[in-house]
């Protein structure tokens, strides 16, 4: 979450406000670093789908998971199979649902990371007024989980130690 503090400058700041709160400019400037970097290196490697998704197989069997968890609550109100089966059942099937969204998800890599990887120079890309904060946010959720970590009480200035960035699974092999 972003906030203000009482000078006015912009924060990350957790739900509650009271626990983690830091200046957006370092954490921004950081974590596009690590972004441009990471670009800059792997470049078209990224638009690589490492798993090769059928997108028409995968929406097939998005269907037949929807499907089979309202037949587990129709077998399960008309006494067909215990509690436990459906409850079982239940929890499989929205696990294979998630797997799916998440590679569904990963299919739109080429429209998010391209004009990142054709850009010649990514640096003066990712600052052009092209970009949009926007399609900033998709590439670094694309690439990365980004975690702000409590600072050391105290201690003064921006540490990038309390920035943890996470490459996501697709990124790491690209690598």
């Amino acid at each position: 979450m972003s906030g203000q503090s009482r000078t006015g400058a912009k924060n990350y700041t957790c739900r509650t406000g009271k626990h983690v709160s830091r200046m957006t400019q370092p954490v921004d400037d950081l974590v596009s670093d690590v972004v441009i970097g990471l670009i800059e290196r792997d470049g078209a490697d990224l638009l690589i789908d490492h798993d090769r998704p059928d997108v028409d197989a995968l929406r097939e069997e998005l269907e037949a998971s929807r499907v089979l968890l309202k037949q587990l609550g129709v077998d399960y109100a008309k006494k067909r199979i215990p509690r436990s089966t459906m409850l079982a059942g239940i929890e499989a099937a929205e696990a294979d649902i998630a797997e799916i969204e998440a590679k569904l998800a990963d299919v739109g890599r080429v429209d998010i990371l391209g004009p990142a990887v054709a850009a010649p120079d990514v640096r003066a890309w990712w600052y052009s007024h092209d970009v949009t904060n926007d399609q900033r946010r998709h590439i670094i959720d694309t690439l990365m989980d980004v975690t702000i970590l409590p600072a050391v009480r105290g201690r003064k200035g921006f540490d990038p130690g309390t920035v943890k960035i996470a490459p996501k699974d697709s990124s790491r092999r690209a690598g």
